[in-house]
């Protein structure tokens, strides 16, 4: 479980003028994504700070490839996470990358507020269930097209 303290000059590319811009977009090595109430994943597009990374490519294309969901790739700001959380519509968020391939987020701390994000009240959580599909493909427990045997 990660928990994670927003500080503008250090996970942003540029100092924001106001607390309006503030964008989450990657805590260390991860890129940030939210599932919002619908059944909508949410990341940030690739911008220069975001690396077009295998685990976060890989992760698009088997959310996509699931149909159960959409999947979008948006600017996340962090009055929008207040405000989804606010109108009860934030289920999940969680950070990818390829150390923690996939990593729930409980907690931000947002201009001296705690934001506590439900990703694990959820019944069946989604990060859960790409982190095992994911994890599953790499070791060879899940048959998929990416995976391919060596003799």
């Amino acid at each position: 479980m990660t928990e994670v303290v927003v500080f503008p000059r250090f996970f942003l590319s540029y100092v924001p003028e106001s607390a309006a811009e503030v964008v989450l977009e990657a805590i260390y090595t991860s890129t940030v994504s939210l599932i919002r109430q619908y059944k909508v994943l949410v990341t940030p597009p690739l911008n220069g700070l975001i690396l077009p990374g295998i685990t976060r490519d890989s992760i698009l294309a088997l959310t996509k490839q699931w149909g159960k969901f959409e999947v979008r790739e948006e600017v996340i700001t962090m009055p929008q996470v207040s405000q989804l959380l606010n109108e009860g519509r934030l289920l999940e968020l969680f950070g990818t990358g390829t150390a923690c391939v996939v990593s729930p987020i409980n907690r931000i701390n947002y201009m001296g507020t705690n934001l506590y994000i439900p990703t694990m009240e959820q019944e069946k959580p989604i990060h859960e269930t790409i982190r095992e599909t994911l994890t599953g493909i790499q070791y060879g427990k899940i048959e998929h097209p990416w995976a391919v045997t060596i003799d």
